[in-house]
Formats: structure tokens, C-alpha cells, sequence
């Protein structure tokens, strides 16, 4: 109980367009900066972000947000947090994507801290496809981080 009320949910959301491919294949797509507007949501909760444990992806979904269209072109998608003098990191992946306009991705067990912190990051997004994608295909990106805090005098 005392381990949920230290968590603090920091949402995110963010566009990605897959460019048209003419054959199946993989391609990286990198987002432009994102902003955390990590500040702001501490200012809320009261907290500085000294008090800031570790910091987890919790939430990562796709929507098509352009049409009807579904996502069955996507075959794997792998998603990896980067910043300036930093390695990336993997975060995310969805495997046999199928024929949904929804995805969920399984999130990985990394503290991505050190992202959250710098106040912006990038994204780099795998994605491999099992069809041609004759279109563009606009993407909207749902992702919330979960920070931990510390507990004084634990």
C-alpha cells in the first residue's frame, strides 16, 4: 500500500507518422524531441525531483489516428529511449502485431531515471512491417512513465 502512494504517473503523448514503404522490410523512425514536462508534474504533487527513486515505463500503447486503418502491416515494433551522451535503452516491444487498430506493448523492467531527468529524450521506434504500406500511416504514441519515490526515514 505505502509502495502505490509514492508513485507519481507522469503521461506523455506523442505523434509518429511510419512513412509509405513499397516492400516489406524494417525501418527506424525517430521522434522529434519530447519534452517530460517533468516540472510541472512535480510542482503538482509537491515533491522535488530529488525525492525521485527510479522511474519506469508503466503504459506504452499505439493508435491509428488517421482513418480506419488497422496496424495488421506491422509485424514486430521495438522502442528504445535516447538522449544526448546516453546509450539507448529498450523500453517496449509488441511482437505478431496482427490485424488491431490498438496495440499494447509489453514494457521492460528498466530504470530510465536518467532520461525522465533531462527533460526531454527522443524516440527511436523499430518497426518492421510483413506487408507494403502504400500511405503514410499517422500514429499517435500513449505513454506513462511511473517515478518511485524515496520514502524519508525508511
Amino acid at each position: 500500500m505505502l509502495g502505490e502512494l509514492t508513485k507519481i504517473p507522469l503521461p506523455i503523448t506523442q505523434s509518429i507518422t511510419i512513412p509509405a514503404t513499397p516492400v516489406p522490410g524494417s525501418q527506424t523512425i525517430e521522434t522529434p524531441v519530447i519534452e517530460t514536462g517533468l516540472d510541472s508534474v512535480l510542482n503538482e504533487s509537491g515533491v522535488s525531483s530529488d525525492f525521485i527513486e527510479e522511474v519506469k515505463l508503466s503504459k506504452m500503447e499505439f493508435s491509428i489516428s488517421n482513418g480506419s486503418e488497422d496496424l495488421s502491416f506491422l509485424k514486430d515494433v521495438n522502442i528504445y529511449i535516447s538522449a544526448t551522451g546516453k546509450d539507448d535503452v529498450k523500453i517496449a516491444s509488441a511482437t505478431n502485431v496482427g490485424n488491431v487498430t490498438e496495440l499494447k506493448f509489453t514494457t521492460q523492467d528498466v530504470d530510465i531515471k536518467s532520461f525522465i531527468l533531462g527533460e526531454s529524450f527522443k524516440l527511436k521506434i523499430e518497426v518492421s512491417t510483413d506487408e507494403a504500406l502504400s500511405s503514410a500511416t499517422e500514429i499517435q504514441l500513449d505513454m506513462v512513465f511511473m517515478m518511485d519515490l524515496k520514502v524519508m526515514g525508511m
